[in-house]
């Protein structure tokens, strides 16, 4: 089997996107596509700890402080990789981040399975959830939405 050729794209419109890649089923990385978000200016580690650092989290069976997840995953290497997936539920842990994540969803998301009802959280778990992972840990992450992963 030969390996899929991925196209990669800047200043693709939804219409284009929807055209050349979603109608016949085309992977595609979209380059620049949230760069209109304001999270791409303020969304650090540093912002991040200060707003939100003393909210719990588990992982593995353990709890910890967001902060405490953030230190770990600055101080993170392959010897010592931090916990991952960090996964922020944004609905139930951190619904404010979605200021900073506009427009949301993105234009290009549609039909949107984040946000369908017929999408049954439930089932998948939660519809928005923001990764975090530092050096040593695994990037790749898979969805049963089929929607977007964005490493930054």
């Amino acid at each position: 089997m030969d390996p899929i050729q991925v196209d990669v794209r800047e200043g693709l419109t939804p219409a284009e996107f929807r055209r050349e890649y979603f109608e016949p089923h085309r992977p595609v990385v979209m380059r620049g596509a949230a760069q209109s978000w304001k999270a791409l200016e303020v969304l650090t580690p540093d912002f991040v700890r200060e707003r939100y650092g003393d909210r719990e989290l588990s992982f593995d069976g353990t709890t910890y402080r967001l902060g405490e997840i953030l230190d770990r995953l600055e101080a993170s290497d392959p010897e010592r990789p931090a916990p991952y997936p960090c996964k922020l539920n944004l609905d139930e842990d951190i619904p404010d981040l979605y200021e900073y994540l506009q427009p949301f969803p993105l234009p290009h998301s549609q039909p949107n399975r984040v946000t369908n009802p017929l999408v049954l959280a439930s089932r998948f778990g939660s519809k928005n959830e923001l990764f975090i992972g530092g050096p040593g840990g695994s990037f790749l992450t898979c969805t049963t939405t089929t929607t977007t992963s964005t490493r930054g």
